[in-house]
């Protein structure tokens, strides 16, 4: 009888532990982070797993040097494709994602998206320790829809000649 006693004692404080683990991690979560690493993480943790999200291309900057936005060349886009593979309608967030360590100061951005033209920090959506992001595009999808969207990105022609050659790295991201 002792035996079974010890052993139910065992089994209660196991259950415990992993009940009081399963509560303070979330709360961690919660209180222990920063602002800026909170949203780094609510893209990490939300991401969309209900569309399909493929570009035809590496994104890239489309030109080195500045450009008058006549001047772009349209033909030369990022074709984004974003799959609704689900029976229900979904909400997405199309984003681009510029690594702060990039030399090249976004305010000298301009991107086309879908034939209309903006200043890339006009987009601005929030940032992280280590990323800004853009938000170029978000609305609903509906079931088994496919969104295509073609974007260029270029250098304004008002960036100064010593923000030409500066590196840029970037991806696009679906939430």
């Amino acid at each position: 009888m002792e035996i079974n006693k010890q052993i139910f004692k065992y089994i209660f404080e196991i259950i415990f532990i992993i009940l009081l683990l399963c509560i303070s991690y979330p709360m961690w979560e919660v209180f222990a982070e920063s602002k800026g690493y909170s949203v780094a993480k609510y893209y990490e943790k939300y991401k969309n797993t209900d569309l399909t999200f493929y570009y035809d291309k590496v994104a890239q900057l489309d030109n080195l040097y500045p450009i008058f936005d006549e001047d772009v060349d349209n033909s030369n886009y990022t074709s984004i494709n974003i799959v609704n593979n689900t029976l229900k309608k979904d909400e997405y967030k199309l984003i681009i994602a510029i690594e702060k360590s990039s030399t090249l100061d976004s305010k000298y951005l301009k991107i086309n998206i879908d034939d209309n033209i903006y200043k890339l920090n006009d987009l601005y959506y929030s940032s992280d320790e280590y990323l800004n992001y853009f938000l170029i595009d978000s609305k609903d999808i509906n079931s088994k829809e496919t969104i295509n969207k073609k974007v260029v990105i270029w250098l304004d022609s008002n960036t100064p000649n010593f923000m030409q050659n500066k590196t840029l790295d970037f991806k696009f991201k679906l939430i």
